[in-house]
């Protein structure tokens, strides 16, 4: 569904909303009425005739009986109610026994009428929920649209009065012309010698591996000067790829899906983008690429391009094809590369463990998941794997600002997230076996903005990339620029650093660079990996001066390629296995702390901590987000989810067995803290029964005091102050006409129980490890010694030799090292509720029924549905069994829910945006 035109789908809802509410208000009119006469039947001296007439009447009600009514026509009676058919059958049989048959007594006629009374009490609730729900359906919709006038006004008043906004323009500007048109201060001659001694060419065997890698290269080169490679089926995968980028307007974007449509126009353009690439040698981007700045919800402004799409479509094309190679053909050359250097058992080791007959296969082995991680998303991986589209980071998600963006791609966070995990265990595992970890974080500043051309094409002539295409690549990066704002009659200026955004070839030709600093830190670590994601590193050791010796790889690379370090968001830690010892660390390291999202690790005992201060700056932020959006309760439920609950609970992570039970509680601690600070006080003062004054001490409160606020009618009977609101209208989603909040905490409880400790984890393995040498120690000298090869050893292995590669090898003991490195690297397991109660299953079973394969959250089916629903309709569905007799809060059909569900769905993804997304702020 295209939100871009929400305003037109938000109407739609609107008029179709007004219309259902016109038609239940005349039905729930006719139900009143009728249900009127029935209660006033028979009140004194009940008999079979008074009970005959009130289901009479509560036939009509429901539509089961034909009455001439001339209005019936208008209106739409209650769904079906099978119990009450039953029920109403039963009362038929009852009636007539109990004239007829002298055994039978009428003492059953009150509980009858009871009965029968309450199935119209419990439908005249749902109406009065279904009414309720359509109010504020109607109010979120209202804002919706006077906030679209609003914002229309506010763009006509900014090109009127736009003093404040330029100064952000200029101050921007200034910020970032400078370091784009003034060249750097790069080596060439340095950076050749720089490369050779990192790839050792001195050394006939590496040399021949990386003249490997140039002929793969070369090979690529040869097949992209083939003729024809652009025909409707590949301009097709090609068009979606970009599509779903953050590189084109909207506007642009339908135009490609119009394209895309119209099999002519593909051949077309298929026939332009073959004659440009057979002229790639000739190609540029024209006199002038023209500079936007664009200003999000921030403030923050971004200097964007403004392309044609032609231009656009061939460099996506190029991108995506030598990001393929690259990844491969760098990949192949990483693997044997490691694959020498890695640590493996010496041969002294296993000729020892030979002798005894004792196994050495590293397959499933730590070192053996360790690579497997490494190469899978830490190496190349953001590089294109299959030859057609692929998905990329940008500069700002990689610094993560503060900004809720209309953000078309998914990002990668979930493998940063696995970094914190990573060195969460690395930590738990070293300090317990071998007493310390050194560990430091590292970013490179404004990596896209600032990498200097000559690196860029030192490093692709070192690689083997032909003359011809390093043209084509320095043309794609000396670009000719202007901004929009700009005197038009100036000349452009060419860009002299720094890579154009948002492109997956500059992703591809900054991976390229990235590459040698792997090379260069694993050959001068003696094959340690660098963990890293982009221009953001990562890397640790249990021996300090392995450590060091990455750290200064690190700075020496920066120096050489002309690349700068951000040291204010880079952090070391140092931690020995007791908290009381601080370790010394050399003083190159940087100085912070290692964080990610609003976590940091403690530098003295590596355990993941919350930063409450930067709790407390973003509570601000988020406050004001949420009084933005207090004009309807709808809206401020959309915005509480978004900044409060999931903005907050991605900067906290999830839970991992790494990080033990403290963190579980520590998190718990601080959602309570965001949910009292940032649960705004009733818009008045709201008189309790007493005459005192209450105000809301959580959100359930605040959002009921509000409604009662705001939907105030005094004179009729269902008013919201008089009627009794469940939880589950809070709680359950939209579908069913619930609000859709969500409670983090819910999630929390489920892992309570199930997270393992760290310490506890290892402490089994070291049990378990001692056992198997006992075990191993005793078969060998058990042995029948006349079946022994001669020259064998008498006695055992020490235990410190037994021990010697225990990360090397998958040894077969239960508990092993890899089956607890593992288990630290899980999520804990949710612990759900494994059968409702009779009550909730007897909901869910009717909405199965309603609503067959549609349902998404509360699904009907218990096994299908998520930890966290089970737990929300096992806690709300009870109460509101009790009030309604169902877990639907709308009346199906009476209320757009669908469209309702969608629209709802489609703005929270638009204005998540980065609140999705984990921050790095210091």
């Amino acid at each position: 569904m295209d939100f871009s035109r929400h305003g037109v789908f938000s109407e739609t809802i609107q008029e179709i909303t007004n219309s259902k509410l016109e038609r239940i208000s005349k039905s729930r009119s006719h139900f009143e009425h009728h249900k009127s006469l029935a209660i006033g039947v028979g009140f004194e001296n009940l008999t079979t005739f008074h009970l005959d007439i009130i289901g009479d009447k509560v036939r009509t009600c429901w539509g089961l009986e034909d009455n001439n009514c001339p209005d019936c026509k208008y209106i739409t009676p209650p769904p079906r109610n099978p119990s009450l058919e039953l029920e109403l059958k039963s009362l038929d049989c009852f009636l007539f026994q109990v004239r007829w048959d002298p055994c039978l007594a009428d003492d059953a006629l009150p509980s009858l009428k009871e009965s029968l009374l309450r199935h119209l009490d419990i439908q005249s609730l749902k109406y009065s929920y279904t009414r309720l729900y359509g109010r504020l359906v109607t109010e979120w919709l209202s804002t919706d649209k006077l906030t679209r006038n609003e914002d229309e006004h506010t763009q006509r008043r900014f090109k009127q009065q736009h003093s404040k906004e330029e100064k952000v323009k200029v101050k921007a500007r200034m910020q970032w012309s400078p370091k784009v048109f003034v060249p750097a201060e790069v080596n060439e001659e340095k950076l050749r010698t720089y490369l050779d001694d990192i790839f050792d060419v001195q050394n006939v065997e590496k040399l021949q591996r990386l003249d490997e890698l140039r002929t793969e290269i070369e090979d690529f080169e040869e097949l992209m000067s083939a003729p024809d490679q652009f025909y409707p089926e590949t301009l097709d995968w090609v068009i979606r790829g970009l599509s779903s980028s953050r590189l084109i307007s909207d506007e642009k974007r339908r135009a490609l899906e119009n394209f895309n449509n119209n099999h002519l126009v593909r051949e077309e353009i298929s026939n332009i983008l073959n004659q440009r690439m057979q002229s790639l040698d000739s190609w540029s981007w024209g006199e002038c690429v023209v500079l936007d700045q664009e200003r999000d919800i921030s403030g923050t402004c971004n200097i964007l391009m403004q392309e044609d799409l032609l231009q656009a479509i061939i460099l996506y094309y190029i991108g995506i094809k030598w990001s393929t190679i690259l990844r491969k053909a760098i990949g192949d050359f990483l693997f044997d590369f490691y694959a020498v250097h890695a640590p493996r058992v010496s041969k002294k080791d296993a000729a020892r463990r030979s002798q005894y007959s004792l196994r050495q296969d590293p397959t499933g082995s730590v070192q053996s998941i360790r690579d497997i991680s490494h190469r899978a998303s830490y190496s190349m991986a953001l590089l294109n794997k299959h030859g057609r589209s692929g998905k990329m980071q940008t500069e700002d998600e990689e610094e993560a600002e503060y900004r809720i963006q209309d953000k078309r791609e998914n990002n990668p966070d979930s493998t940063k997230r696995q970094l914190l995990r990573l060195l969460s265990t690395e930590i738990a595992v070293n300090t317990k076996l071998y007493n310390e970890i050194t560990a430091f974080h590292s970013l490179f500043d404004k990596w896209t903005t600032l990498l200097p051309h000559e690196t860029i094409l030192g490093v692709l002539s070192f690689l083997g990339v032909s003359k011809s295409w390093l043209s084509f690549f320095r043309s794609f990066l000396k670009m000719p620029l202007r901004l929009i704002e700009d005197d038009q009659s100036e000349c452009p200026r060419i860009r002299s650093r720094g890579m154009p955004e948002l492109y997956i070839l500059s992703e591809a030709l900054g991976e390229s660079v990235l590459f040698c600093l792997d090379v260069a830190v694993s050959k001068q670590t003696n094959g340690a990996k660098l963990y890293r994601m982009r221009n953001d590193c990562w890397f640790w050791s249990k021996d300090v001066h392995v450590a060091e010796a990455a750290w200064k790889t690190i700075t020496k690379f920066a120096n050489v390629t002309g690349t700068e370090i951000n040291y204010s968001r880079s952090g070391t830690l140092r931690v020995s296995s007791n908290p009381g010892i601080s370790l010394p660390r050399d003083q190159s390291f940087p100085k912070g702390n290692i964080r990610w999202g609003f976590l940091k690790l403690s530098p003295k005992t590596g355990i993941v901590k919350i930063d409450q201060k930067l709790v407390d700056k973003h509570i601000k932020v988020v406050r004001m987000k949420l009084a933005a959006n207090s004009n309807s309760i709808l809206a401020f439920v959309q915005a509480w989810n978004i900044y409060v609950v999931r903005f907050f609970t991605s900067n906290f992570g999830e839970v991992v067995n790494c990080f033990g039970y403290v963190l579980v509680n520590e998190l718990a601690r601080a959602h309570w803290r965001i949910h009292r600070e940032l649960v705004p006080p009733p818009s008045s003062s709201t008189p309790s029964d007493k005459g005192s004054v209450e105000y809301a001490k959580n959100i359930v409160d605040y959002l009921k005091y509000t409604i009662r606020e705001r939907f105030s009618m005094s004179d009729k009977p269902d008013a919201p102050e008089k009627l009794d609101i469940p939880n589950a209208l809070f709680y359950f989603p939209v579908e069913l006409g619930g609000l859709g909040l969500e409670n983090p905490l819910i999630s929390l409880s489920q892992v309570n129980k199930t997270v393992l400790d760290p310490s506890e984890l290892l402490e089994s393995f070291l049990e378990a490890e001692k056992e198997s040498y006992e075990s191993d120690k005793r078969a060998w000298e058990q042995r029948d010694t006349h079946d022994t090869k001669p020259g064998l050893p008498v006695d055992f292995m020490s235990f410190d030799n037994y021990v010697l590669n225990r990360e090397s090898i998958d040894h077969d003991f239960e508990h092993n090292l890899s089956w607890v490195y593992n288990k630290l690297m899980e999520a804990p397991r949710k612990q759900g509720i494994e059968k409702p109660s009779a009550k909730v299953m007897e909901g869910l079973e009717a909405l199965a029924q309603q609503h067959p394969g549609t349902l998404k959250h509360i699904t009907g089916h218990w096994e299908s549905m998520s930890p966290y629903w089970r737990l929300v309709v096992q806690l709300y569905g009870p109460e509101l069994m009790d009030k309604i007799g169902c877990l639907n809060m709308v009346e199906p059909g009476s209320l757009p829910m669908g469209m309702i569900s969608a629209f709802h769905e489609g703005q929270t993804s638009v204005k998540a945006g980065r609140a999705s997304e984990p921050c790095w702020w210091e």
